[in-house]
């Protein structure tokens, strides 16, 4: 879903983003907690950080 060590997604995951939120669109007063990880690699201050950044690049305005 996203490039490595980044929280950019990848082009090819954008498609199943929308369609995920359309369904949810429709659904009002559906809430969606949304939350992210990342591998091991690195420490984990930074990865902690890279995974908010993800959750947060998810959202839709």
């Amino acid at each position: 879903m996203f490039v490595s060590g980044s929280d950019k997604i990848r082009p090819e995951s954008t498609g199943v983003i929308f369609q995920i939120s359309s369904v949810l669109q429709q659904e009002k007063g559906t809430s969606l907690k949304i939350i992210d990880h990342t591998d091991d690699d690195g420490d984990t201050e930074t990865n902690l950080k890279l995974s908010k950044e993800r959750a947060e690049a998810i959202k839709m305005p």
